[in-house]
């Protein structure tokens, strides 16, 4: 079956309609866009700020479960739930830990609590230690 031009750029400006999420006459709204983490969530990286010292230190500690250490590295693959303070949704997702030997009482599997701090374009682990 061939399909004539007028047909294929129709398909074709559909697909590309969809593909942006535009409307498309007679649709009611555009295509939704669904986050991995979360179903309806989508997760804003530019929403997240830093916070100052004196935000930090009142900030409690935050409960995860170490899936990977990477002692030498100084490298941590965490578990966490949702973190209000930064917006940030529940994940699992590596971090670079700022004082490695913290990581020495630390093994896959281990409960943990932890801070974080946002420097650059990345979240630092800044404290972490075994949960008691």
């Amino acid at each position: 079956m061939r399909l004539n031009q007028k047909k294929l750029a129709m398909l074709r400006s559909f697909a590309l309609c969809a593909a942006l999420g535009a409307t498309w006459p007679g649709m009611a709204q555009p295509l939704p866009v669904v986050d991995v983490y979360k179903p309806g969530h989508a997760m804003n990286h530019e929403a997240m700020q830093p916070m100052n010292q004196a935000q930090a230190k009142a900030m409690p500690l935050i409960d995860g479960v170490a899936k990977k250490v990477d002692h030498k590295g100084g490298k941590i693959t965490l578990q966490h739930g949702e973190i209000a303070s930064v917006k940030m949704p529940a994940m699992t997702m590596g971090y670079r830990v700022k004082q490695a030997q913290q990581l020495e009482s630390i093994q896959p599997g281990s409960k943990v609590r932890f801070m974080m701090e946002k420097m650059g374009d990345d979240y630092i682990v800044t404290h972490i230690e075994p949960a008691r």
